[in-house]
């Protein structure tokens, strides 16, 4: 039996026909179904990727005679190489840490403009009316006479 694309092309021509015409819960199920499946394709050529073209970021191992190598067999050797998980944690551990400090900042600011608000609504204003001390009578001005009106 041998390949055909031909055979190959009208085969997924009648299967997309076919889609087409079934019911909406079976063209979502193909939906989510691939979707995923070429997901998981695009995430694991990244990954080989990224083992590939990223240089090994960590230096020799100067002692391999500290507590923490001697239970890690595999980190013994003079050279380690991070996988690209180790390097992935790492990123991710930096990214955190600053996204971290950027929320205390932000939460500091915020507690601050917060407590700025509560304090005017609290505040209560106070009114006093006073009766004006109005004189009229000028000082240092010549008098001058009434005039009697017709």
């Amino acid at each position: 039996m041998s390949f055909s694309y031909k055979n190959a092309a009208t085969e997924t021509k009648q299967f997309i026909r076919k889609l087409q015409r079934s019911d909406e819960k079976t063209k979502k199920q193909w939906f989510l179904g691939t979707t995923s499946v070429i997901m998981v394709l695009v995430l694991l050529l990244w990954v080989v990727y990224l083992n590939l073209t990223i240089p090994s970021v960590a230096g020799p191992v100067i002692s391999t005679s500290t507590p923490s190598l001697a239970f890690k067999p595999e980190l013994k050797r003079e050279n380690v190489e991070p996988s690209i998980f180790e390097t992935f944690a790492k990123g991710v551990s930096v990214i955190g840490n600053d996204l971290k400090q950027k929320y205390e900042v932000f939460s500091e600011a915020v507690t601050k403009s917060l407590n700025s608000l509560k304090s005017k609504f609290e505040k209560k204003n106070s009114m006093s009316i006073q009766g004006a001390n109005l004189n009229f009578t000028f000082q240092g001005l010549d008098k001058i006479p009434p005039t009697p009106l017709p």
